[in-house]
């Protein structure tokens, strides 16, 4: 547990000094404006001029996207609201997209980003994976795929990776212990991962072959455990059904009417050729995971490891990536829009990121390590090119005509990580940092500060963990062999 307080102060500190504190996209913007409505009038009407936002049955307006990242985002719209009022009054009218509301509500995907990587730590020393490789693939979850980037932001993503990533995690120690306590805390994660982002329901059926798998397999529970388990697993995914069927029938007068899938729109939304999505998701210059985050590539070799270890694990974490790819594969937009990367794949890294763990554990030669470094290294200078430099002015022009927009997504000449590693290295662009969008020489300070502690709580650890003071260098035995002990798993 130590290492997983030293890994979330960390990225925690880490982040805050990468932080840009504003809004990029109209979801965001949307989602704030409905916590600011809950925070200040009690209620989930917005203006009509709020993006993303549609009438009601009642004449007033409501933003399409689901209420969960706005409920969340509360505690914080009321933190940014209280530092606004003794802000200093120019910053507020330098950039109107920037002030303290937007910057602490940009928190909540800095604390679930620093979640994720926590759960990531732990679910790999769950499997009985050595310490060092549980602590490795969290730090390069965490500094060398684009979560980093998501974890700037006020979007659905770093909330839904934190919440399926403690599904996960709640399963996984179900399955070692039989503690119902952790299956009711895997369906809270999921339950909140459909609020908050109601697309997240299509992981469902991975969740649930592998709930079904641990019951039945080898053999049967018991009436009375199985009627246990199920209920404490899906009564709090029937209340985020419930909710959300509540706030659809009061807002637009249909239970059936998520506002961003309406009744008959279904249809001409999932009408991109599969295989254009799922080519675009892995091999396309301007989309692909592997393009965004080299560290895949190995972190995909390492499940063969995997599967050699857990095979039903690995089945499970192939269905639910699985179902990810196809359902998003087929969304006519299923480049996420004008956006940093492959935006919808942002959840199913820290699963993708497992198998990096296994391959570390199982040994490497030289020439692994030659192939993991470079990949590590690659990695995390295209997360800073997208988290110092914007992509917006370079996205808007390729977006502008049809024919320049199908070369930012196929031509490798003209995808964004190349483009911006060349900006990034000219320097054509003040970084993309709160302290320049504000502009502001306390954030300036404030960041810099962050930044330094940050690189001292990483040394430390490392220093306290070489020196065998916070955690063993070997494998810890007990865990790997009272997990070979379960049904699911052995």
């Amino acid at each position: 547990m130590a290492v997983a307080i030293w890994l979330g102060l960390f990225f925690l500190l880490f982040y805050i000094a990468s932080a840009r504190g504003t809004m990029s996209f109209g979801d965001d913007a949307s989602m704030l404006r409905v916590a600011r409505s809950i925070a200040t009038q009690a209620s989930v009407a917005v203006p009509p001029d709020t993006p993303g936002s549609m009438r009601g049955i009642d004449g007033r307006y409501y933003s399409i996207f689901n209420i969960g990242q706005s409920v969340l985002g509360v505690p914080f719209y009321l933190m940014g609201a209280f530092a606004k009022h003794y802000s200093d009054p120019h910053l507020r009218d330098v950039n109107p997209a920037a002030d303290p509301i937007t910057y602490f509500a940009c928190l909540l995907g800095i604390l679930s980003a620093s979640g994720a990587v926590i759960l990531l730590y732990l679910t790999c020393v769950e499997l009985g994976f050595c310490q060092f490789a549980g602590i490795f693939t969290a730090l390069a979850f965490g500094t060398c795929t684009f979560i980093w980037y998501y974890a700037q932001t006020f979007m659905t993503e770093p909330t839904s990776t934190f919440f399926l990533s403690l599904t996960f995690y709640g399963l996984l120690r179900f399955t070692k212990n039989s503690r119902l306590v952790w299956l009711l805390v895997s369906g809270i994660g999921l339950s909140v991962a459909i609020l908050v982002r109601v697309q997240n329901v299509v992981v469902l059926p991975a969740f649930a072959l592998w709930l079904t798998l641990d019951l039945w397999m080898p053999q049967w529970r018991g009436f009375k455990a199985t009627v246990a388990t199920v209920t404490a697993w899906s009564l709090p995914l029937l209340v985020s059904f419930a909710v959300i069927a509540a706030y659809d029938y009061l807002r637009l007068g249909n239970a059936m009417n998520t506002g961003l899938y309406r009744p008959g729109m279904m249809s001409p939304l999932f009408l991109n050729p599969l295989y254009m999505g799922i080519y675009g998701f892995l091999l396309s210059p301007g989309e692909s995971i592997f393009w965004y985050a080299p560290i895949l590539a190995p972190a995909l070799y390492g499940w063969r490891f995997l599967w050699k270890k857990y095979p039903q694990i690995t089945v499970v974490l192939g269905t639910l990536v699985g179902i990810y790819l196809l359902f998003y594969s087929k969304f006519i937009y299923w480049w996420g829009g004008g956006c940093w990367g492959p935006r919808y794949m942002v959840q199913m890294l820290p699963f993708l990121m497992i198998g990096l763990a296994a391959l570390i554990d199982y040994g490497l030669g030289l020439i692994g390590w030659i192939v993991i470094g470079t990949t590590a290294a690659l990695s995390l200078f295209i997360q800073l090119t997208g988290v110092l430099v914007s992509y917006i002015p370079y996205v808007a022009v390729m977006a502008k005509r049809p024919e320049t927009f199908d070369r930012y997504l196929w031509v490798p000449a003209y995808s964004p990580v190349i483009v911006q590693a060349k900006e990034l290295l000219q320097h054509k662009y003040p970084y993309d940092l709160a302290y320049n969008i504000y502009p502001s020489e306390f954030l300036f300070r404030f960041q810099l500060a962050a930044l330094l502690v940050s690189l001292v709580v990483f040394g430390g650890g490392i220093y306290l963990i070489y020196e065998g003071r916070v955690v063993k260098h070997e494998r810890e035995p007990a865990a790997a062999t009272t997990l070979a002990n379960t049904n699911f798993i052995k």
